[in-house]
């Protein structure tokens, strides 16, 4: 059996933080995303949410759909409410 050799280039970051570091690094990733979320009204909020669980057809025959609409109306204001 043939080990591979790993190899990195000059330009890859490595990640030196600890597992308990990056694990509160996803924490608070986390929570500063439900923060952002939270500034959006309902629809907004339930708009990303579907989008992203796949609960919500975006584009149909090459169309954008009403909830896709909705759905670039809601990443709109949450690029307001991020910046």
């Amino acid at each position: 059996m043939l080990i591979e050799r790993f190899e990195i280039s000059g330009d890859d970051d490595l990640d030196l933080r600890s597992e308990e570091e990056k694990a509160r690094a996803a924490v608070t990733n986390w929570m500063r995303w439900q923060g952002d979320l939270g500034h959006l009204d309902r629809w907004q909020q339930a708009a990303i949410w579907g989008a992203l669980w796949g609960q919500t057809v975006l584009i149909r025959d090459g169309a954008g759909t009403d909830e896709g609409w909705v759905y670039v109306a809601a990443l709109r204001k949450l690029a307001d409410v991020v910046d």
